[in-house]
């Protein structure tokens, strides 16, 4: 095995696709980024894995939303690391309670996940939300992890990255980005961190015995999408919008109870009414209505009387 830089910057991904990274961050939220804070992935999971890996000890905890992304969870329990549950509450747009979050904050709390705009809720940061959690952050000295795969599907309101919002917080930001939900590449399995410098180097080590690197294909795929026209980003944002405004009409019909999301393309559902678990309703739904839903008790604690619908399909579905 290679040692030193030649390692790190072969497992941090090809120069070629870091520099067009650091030209899209600068473009799109006016933050210089040099190669050296870029590690390229192999989807967005993996990066995760590698900032929980690169920061968090045995028995330290982590905050996380709920109801969010299960693989949080599940990657801050293999680290034996504790996870610590935040409230995002519907009567709020699913925003969370900084205050709430302040309150269980231990000396053993190292770092906070956020995630705008949110899977499974639609929810997006205000610039207010925003600063709040940078200042909190900043008062208790924790890492934020910034799970940012979302960012440019926002129908209302705008995405507002932590490194744009306060650059004096880049030693304690990681933000995370990808391509297979805004350039629909999924199977192309590629995503990219923003990563303090003095954690670039860690993380690359710990990229190696993990993934390697991304598959080299990929990388330049990545390349090509964020250097090429954005004209179908915007086409597929405004069917998604479409999409989600029909969802919500039907779901207003039946009377269902629900948030309308601002961003994303999920829309969680309240079904507590029927006296159904998230799973029995969303089974049921299965059985009888051949309809896919998430039961979103594997999103959160929260998620016992809720689902998730996803309105990316076709608009047929």
């Amino acid at each position: 095995m290679e040692d030193g830089f030649t390692l790190y910057t072969e497992n941090a991904g090809m120069a070629s696709v870091r520099e067009a990274i650091s030209r899209r961050m600068k473009r799109d939220y006016n933050v210089n980024v040099p190669i050296n804070r870029i590690l390229v992935s192999a989807g967005a999971v993996s990066a995760l894995n590698l900032a929980l890996l690169s920061i968090v000890e045995i028995g330290e905890g982590v905050l996380l939303p709920d109801p969010a992304y299960p693989n949080y969870e599940s990657l801050i329990r293999m680290q034996g690391a504790i996870p610590v549950f935040y409230r995002t509450k519907a009567e709020n747009d699913f925003l969370p309670d900084v205050s709430d979050i302040e309150k269980r904050i231990t000396p053993f709390t190292k770092e906070i996940i956020i995630n705008s705009p949110s899977n499974p809720t639609g929810a997006v940061f205000t610039e207010e939300k925003s600063q709040q959690i940078l200042q909190l952050a900043k008062e208790h000295e924790l890492y934020i992890i910034s799970d940012e795969l979302y960012d440019e599907l926002i129908y209302e309101g705008k995405h507002i990255s932590p490194l744009s919002a306060d650059p004096s917080m880049k030693d304690h930001i990681i933000s995370i980005f990808g391509f297979s939900k805004v350039y629909a590449m999924t199977g192309w399995r590629l995503a990219y961190a923003i990563v303090p410098e003095r954690l670039w180097g860690v993380m690359c080590k710990l990229q190696e015995p993990v993934t390697t690197c991304a598959p080299s294909i990929s990388q330049k795929a990545g390349e090509a999408a964020l250097d090429g026209s954005k004209d179908f980003v915007k086409e597929m944002l405004d069917i998604y919008k479409q999409h989600r405004d029909i969802a919500c009409d039907l779901l207003k019909q039946y009377h269902m109870d629900f948030i309308t999301p601002k961003g994303s393309f999920y829309i969680p559902i309240d079904i507590a009414c029927t006296g159904m678990s998230a799973k029995e309703f969303a089974m049921g739904l299965l059985m009888k209505q051949k309809i896919v839903a998430a039961p979103c008790d594997t999103f959160g604690p929260s998620g016992k009387s809720l689902i998730r619908i996803c309105f990316a399909g076709d608009i047929e579905q």
